[in-house]
């Protein structure tokens, strides 16, 4: 077995499809995340404190379950409790995903295809710096047979997002985080703003999710809880509140991939 790599937290991203495409073809995904605090204490962790090192080795993951497959290459060493990456995806994540994905308040054509659960190291910390990996490669939770999909019926434009802030008891930017969530039902909306029911909702919703992701450690020693942190990726806030806004946001990089068809009349001036 080779030496440990060194993880300070990690990242659980939910990935998933459009699946009635664009006319003009091509597959619209969609994709949001949040990083998640591990460590091992007989009480529950500090609200902020600083994030642990925590050693990932290899090992080989290979699971057939009943709505999913799981799959990867490590795993953790925690000391006398470790933190077991398969099980979270198994236990906490994938059923949290499936459960807020099924809302009415999304578009019946969201699909969830998989969970990505990601160690990162610092300094790097970003998923698109391969040096942050500890281990270079996530843990993929793979939903199978029917995917689970939003319970609403058509959905706005995709690169119209509900977002959902993210609060801990940080102050400032470094203690609020986003979730670009995938599109909701047209029926979201009242007077071009997201109604009252649906964003209070859409908070219920992101509250139960937020809070199936944790790990109450008092018997088991292993505490899991989302977080918000930053560059350089050593200090950490616990997300105490998540907040939901009623205008709609737009992913301008999603708005400039999409493929755009159009309609030309000539105009005849006389």
């Amino acid at each position: 077995m080779a030496a440990p790599n060194s993880a300070t937290h990690f990242l659980l991203n939910l990935e998933g499809t459009y699946r009635s495409g664009p006319a003009s073809g091509g597959v619209e995904i969609w994709q949001t995340g949040v990083r998640i605090y591990v460590g091992t204490s007989l009480t529950a962790p500090d609200s902020l404190g600083t994030l642990p090192s925590i050693d990932i080795v290899e090992k080989v993951v290979a699971r057939t379950e009943t709505s999913w497959d799981i799959d990867g290459i490590w795993t953790t060493e925690m000391g006398v409790n470790d933190f077991d990456p398969s099980d979270y995806l198994n236990d906490q994540a994938g059923p949290a995903a499936r459960s807020l994905i099924t809302n009415s308040i999304f578009a019946s054509d969201v699909q969830i295809d998989a969970l990505k659960l990601y160690p990162v190291s610092t300094p790097a910390g970003k998923i698109a710096a391969p040096p942050g990996y500890a281990q270079g490669a996530p843990m993929t939770l793979t939903y199978t047979g029917t995917k689970p999909s939003g319970a609403g019926s058509q959905g706005l434009p995709p690169q119209d997002c509900v977002v959902a802030s993210l609060r801990t008891p940080q102050t400032g930017r470094r203690g609020r985080g986003r979730m670009y969530l995938p599109s909701f039902d047209r029926a979201c909306m009242s007077n071009l703003v997201l109604s009252s029911t649906v964003a209070t909702a859409t908070a219920t919703a992101m509250e139960n999710f937020l809070e199936a992701l944790t790990l109450d450690g008092a018997t088991s020693g292993i505490w899991a809880t989302p977080i918000v942190t930053g560059a350089p990726y050593t200090a950490y806030g616990v997300v105490n509140s998540v907040q939901v806004g009623n205008v709609i946001d737009t992913q301008q990089r999603r708005r400039a991939n999409i493929t755009e068809t159009r309609v030309v009349n000539t105009v005849t001036p006389w």
